[in-house]
């Protein structure tokens, strides 16, 4: 059978060309190695699609994150920021009814002027006085004086009396009806005024003269009366205004009284022209 002769040199020769090429292989591997390292610690730009790609979705989900729960925040704040700006109106709606209702409930003519002395607000029973006499009620805007100008001008205001002893003006309606006008200043520099309903002052008041001048007179008559003389108050249109008993008996005609008879008519032109000269001087 054939014997196949190896040499010496050939094993070696065989091992060293393997292990020649086992190091060049493992050099480029090395520089493969080391190419990747080097891409992948120098940055973005230099790495892989995939990766880089991967690398920026987590970075935008991250920002997405961040402005998604900012939004939140500011949704929230903003839900509050809602809530309290409704429930401040409803404050304010609720302040200003019970301002109205305030003011409605006041008896008396009220009215609200600004700085400028402007008509702003007023309640029911100052427009009353207007109602009552067919005349349109001073709409917002209107200025004090025109306001008093048109109550004069339409004939709302029959007389006006000012009182320096009294706190205001006192003015007669056509109604019959006595107001007293009452000014108060604001703390911003506006007007409040009041229109007061005076006349069961005025006619107790009146009542109360008419009383006292009737018990004046009534004294009077029974002083005059027990004079023994004529004794007459003349108006100055010569007419008798008052007499004692002792003239009413004098004149006597037929049960008829001298009140309200001219003087002339009644006494003797000779008498009446010797009468004229003191009856003028006491006039």
């Amino acid at each position: 059978m054939p014997v196949t002769v190896q040499t010496d040199a050939d094993p070696g020769s065989s091992r060293e060309q393997r292990i020649a090429e086992l190091e060049a292989e493992n050099e480029r591997l090395r520089k493969i190695r080391d190419a990747l390292i080097v891409r992948v610690e120098s940055g973005s730009a230099h790495k892989p699609e995939p990766y880089a790609a991967f690398e920026h979705s987590v970075v935008l989900a991250e920002q997405v994150r961040e402005r998604t729960e900012t939004l939140n925040q500011t949704m929230d704040e903003l839900k509050g920021s809602n809530k309290a700006l409704h429930r401040a109106r409803e404050e304010a709606e609720t302040t200003r009814q019970r301002l109205v209702d305030a003011i409605e409930s006041i008896a008396d003519g009220f009215v609200l002027f600004d700085q400028q002395h402007r008509l702003i607000q007023c309640n029911s029973r100052f427009r009353s006085y207007w109602k009552f006499s067919g005349l349109e009620v001073p709409p917002p805007g209107t200025s004090i004086a025109e306001v008093k100008k048109r109550a004069i001008g339409s004939g709302l205001i029959v007389e006006e009396h000012a009182n320096t002893s009294s706190e205001g003006v006192v003015f007669l309606l056509s109604n019959g009806r006595w107001v007293q006008m009452t000014e108060r200043p604001t703390r911003e520099g506006g007007l409040v005024v009041l229109y007061s309903d005076i006349t069961d002052v005025k006619n107790s008041e009146m009542a109360r003269r008419i009383k006292a001048l009737e018990e004046s007179e009534r004294w009077i008559r029974v002083v005059t009366d027990h004079v023994p003389a004529l004794i007459a108050y003349v108006g100055a249109d010569m007419s008798v205004q008052f007499c004692n008993k002792v003239y009413e008996d004098w004149y006597g005609r037929g049960g008829d009284s001298p009140l309200g008879k001219r003087l002339y008519d009644i006494h003797q032109p000779e008498l009446y022209r010797r009468l004229l000269p003191h009856i003028q001087e006491v006039l």
